[in-house]
């Protein structure tokens, strides 16, 4: 019990001394937002006020003027149609690739017998093939042999950074 007690007044002292502080930290700084804007206004006259709002505007509306602009040349520049004509162009490239792709699985989909012997000699031919090959970075000279996966290992091996 007596450490339950213990427990629960420790977290009582660290919950009000955390509210203290939060509620000190609120309060400095709602005073200071105060003071800064009370101060910057009360030594302007109107006048001066009324032409910084003015500034303010003008500038305000230019940059957006200027936005309208540019946003107006862009929607009338040929670059649209260069970028259509390229996405196009790119989406007749991609359909190309999969037909060829899709061919491509066609043919393999009905194997001949010198395919499968073909494989079968390409399984043996991957035993010498180490496991990973180091390309660690190091501080001392590569080796020419650095980061090189031997022929033929391209899909067995992989490379270690």
């Amino acid at each position: 019990m007596s450490e339950e007690k213990r427990e629960q007044k420790n977290n009582k002292i660290l919950v009000i001394g955390v509210s203290v502080f939060a509620g000190l930290f609120f309060f400095l700084w709602i005073f200071n937002t105060q003071r800064l804007i009370f101060t910057d206004s009360s030594n302007l006259n109107s006048q001066e006020q009324d032409q910084t709002w003015e500034n303010i505007q003008e500038e305000f509306s230019q940059s957006f003027k200027q936005m309208n602009q540019a946003w107006q040349e862009a929607q009338e520049s040929p670059v649209k149609e260069e970028s259509e004509e390229f996405v196009d162009s790119f989406k007749d490239m991609i359909e190309e690739e999969s037909v060829k792709k899709q061919d491509k699985n066609n043919l393999e989909s009905f194997p001949e017998s010198e395919d499968i012997e073909n494989s079968e000699v390409a399984d043996k031919s991957t035993d010498h093939c180490p496991e990973y090959v180091n390309c660690m970075p190091t501080y001392d000279e590569l080796p020419e042999d650095f980061c090189v996966v031997p022929p033929g290992c391209e899909d067995v091996t992989l490379k270690v950074y």
